[in-house]
């Protein structure tokens, strides 16, 4: 005979049903306040490729796949809009209701982190670092309620956890080594220690894999986005080292242009010319344009050049990569507060709902000069959190809090070796990661408080 509790289900289901709703609100307001949503330059090149049927590895062949089952050429951005936003607060949902025994009213936290001003414009931007970043959120408000359960099967949850974070990856290629702390999490407890590691690093091993099998399957032309690194890096170390390393045929004006004219030595100046863009179109834009002309961007060429560059100058090039760190570190550049598009313009994709954009807007922008809007602010945040995780006593929270901040530190380290531009986008995934572990440990150091406190467990 099954016995149940009636007064703690109707609980239950009143918390989901509030949890839902809440949801279901901030979702909705979303949308009506980004609506259709924002596409840019990048996006626009993708949706050519799909009405075009020919489709680049510049940007991730799956990402394009995904963008296009929202049908962008007859929906514009309203698709992506949808599912960054239903991803996004589902996962808040999530963790609240998972949340709300243990922590009480202060679950509520959580719904806080979409509003949070760095934060409260990614949703709207149909890109892939933002569709990254909502997968793994989701991944991890799962990984939330599956942390706190005790199973050496693989279930439901942890499979879905597994799914969302592979897509993450296949999606924005530079999430491989901080996708290896959330495999992890996602075997918790499978197998003990041992067993987690040698398959978190089966998954890491079968990211790149799939990488090239999305790139075949979707008949992707091989554009090289890796050589933007290498131009960057050949650029920057010819500076440094007073002599031209690009391979090929150039002029004695564009060698002294590459050596005294390229690189920015000011970090304000340095900022605006934004990494490799200053080689691809800004002022030195005909370093892009000879090494196409003379077919060596997409050679081999061009990366013998780059080892030789690499090895053969390791001081100008550890310097020029901790130059350009520190720059993205602080940059103010591309901030993703808007309130017009010259792309959804052009497109006739223009913002449906003027006042409630420029709220968001005039929001936002309070906080735009300071430290929410720079990548090393999250980088300390994500820093903290792991550290204060040590102090909480629940070993499966403590596991959580560790792996979430240590992907968010490692997302941002990446760009040390790998960033060609200081876009403040690329430092989405930490701010999401960032907020999700302070909010989590402050919630655990508070109940422990309580706990000790009042004389309970």
């Amino acid at each position: 005979m099954i016995i149940v509790n009636l007064p703690r289900l109707r609980l239950n289901i009143c918390k989901i049903f509030f949890c839902a709703f809440l949801s279901a609100l901030g979702a909705s307001v979303t949308i009506v306040t980004f609506a259709p949503g924002v596409i840019t330059s990048d996006t626009v090149d993708i949706i050519n490729q799909i009405a075009a049927g020919k489709w680049n590895d510049w940007h991730s062949p799956f990402f394009t796949y995904i963008l296009s089952l929202t049908r962008p050429i007859s929906f514009g951005p309203y698709g992506m809009l949808i599912a960054n936003c239903a991803l996004l607060w589902a996962a808040c949902g999530i963790l609240v209701c998972a949340s709300m025994k243990r922590y009480g009213w202060r679950a509520l936290l959580f719904f806080l982190i979409p509003i949070v001003p760095s934060a409260l414009f990614i949703p709207a931007f149909a890109w892939d670092v933002t569709f990254h970043s909502m997968t793994w959120f989701l991944a991890l408000s799962l990984g939330f309620i599956y942390v706190k359960r005790v199973s050496f099967k693989p279930n439901t949850i942890q499979i879905l956890m597994l799914a969302l974070i592979f897509i993450g990856t296949m999606v924005r290629k530079n999430g491989w080594f901080a996708a290896l702390p959330l495999f992890f999490l996602a075997l918790s407890p499978m197998g003990g220690g041992k067993g987690r590691m040698g398959l978190a690093a089966f998954f890491f091993i079968l990211v790149p894999i799939m990488w090239g099998v999305a790139a075949l399957l979707f008949k992707a032309t091989p554009s090289h986005p890796e050589n933007s690194i290498k131009t960057y890096d050949i650029g920057s170390i010819s500076a440094f080292t007073d002599q031209n390393l690009f391979p090929g045929v150039w002029t004695k004006s564009q060698s002294r242009d590459i050596v005294e004219n390229c690189y920015e030595n000011d970090v304000k100046k340095r900022i605006l010319d934004n990494g490799w863009d200053v080689y691809a179109w800004g002022r030195c834009g005909f370093v892009l344009r000879n090494l196409s002309e003379q077919k060596l961007f997409k050679s081999n060429v061009l990366t013998a050049a780059w080892l030789s560059a690499v090895f053969g100058h390791p001081v100008a090039y550890l310097r020029a990569r901790l130059e350009f760190f520190g720059t993205f570190m602080v940059a103010h550049k591309s901030i993703p507060v808007l309130m017009y598009s010259e792309s959804n313009a052009k497109f006739g994709w223009d913002f449906r709902n003027k006042k409630m954009i420029k709220a968001a807007y005039d929001f936002a922008s309070l906080f735009v000069g300071g430290a929410l809007f720079r990548p090393i602010t999250w980088l300390i945040l994500n820093f903290v959190a792991f550290v204060l995780a040590f102090k909480v006593r629940d070993s499966m929270a403590r596991c959580f809090v560790c792996c979430v901040s240590l992907s968010g530190v490692v997302w941002l380290l990446t760009y040390f070796n790998f960033g060609v531009a200081y876009d403040f986008r690329y430092a989405f995934w930490a701010i999401y990661a960032a907020l999700l572990s302070i909010v989590v440990v402050a919630n655990e150091l508070a109940a422990q408080l309580r706990a000790a406190r009042f004389g309970f467990r």
